[in-house]
């Protein structure tokens, strides 16, 4: 998929966010105002479209213990939480925490980090790093190399959404 295209579609699934965690008396949003939020004249096609990009967001908000959820009686979607309860999100709090040391270092410098640099600034061995790094890779949140250690566009979304 080329860079174009990429941040088409996370240019996409932000409108959709956007528009799902809206609150207030008009909280979330309906089919019809997503097609008209994304600029799709072809209903049919921009139905479709919606569908694609709920979907696509529901895998990204899953790790993170949220999903999409359609309220009938408003004819809307939103976003909800599976349990307030944090226990059920799969990654463990280790993995976590080099998750965010990794977010941390991409924020501070816009680049990727090393193992070394993971294991000094979380002050555990390198054999944990590398354990927290095979969860979070399963998880398609990381890309790391054996030395250097970045953030894939799925984690970045996931930023985006929790800095805004």
């Amino acid at each position: 998929m080329s860079i174009a295209r990429r941040l088409s579609l996370l240019n996409e699934i932000s409108i959709i966010f956007n528009a799902l965690v809206r609150t207030g008396r008009d909280y979330g949003a309906s089919i019809n105002e997503m097609i008209r939020l994304l600029g799709f004249k072809n209903e049919s096609l921009g139905r479709l479209r919606v569908y694609q990009l709920l979907a696509a967001l529901e895998r990204i908000l899953k790790p993170i213990g949220l999903r999409i959820v359609y309220i009938p009686i408003r004819r809307k979607y939103v976003i909800k939480s599976y349990k307030a309860d944090y226990r059920f999100i799969p990654i463990p709090p280790g993995a976590l925490a080099t998750l965010f040391a990794v977010a941390k270092a991409y924020l501070e410098r816009g680049s990727k980090i090393t193992i070394d640099e993971l294991s000094e600034i979380r002050n555990v061995s390198i054999n944990t790093i590398k354990r927290d790094l095979k969860i979070l890779e399963s998880f398609g949140l990381i890309k790391s190399d054996g030395n250097y250690v970045k953030l894939t566009d799925k984690a970045l979304v996931l930023l985006d959404i929790v800095i805004e």
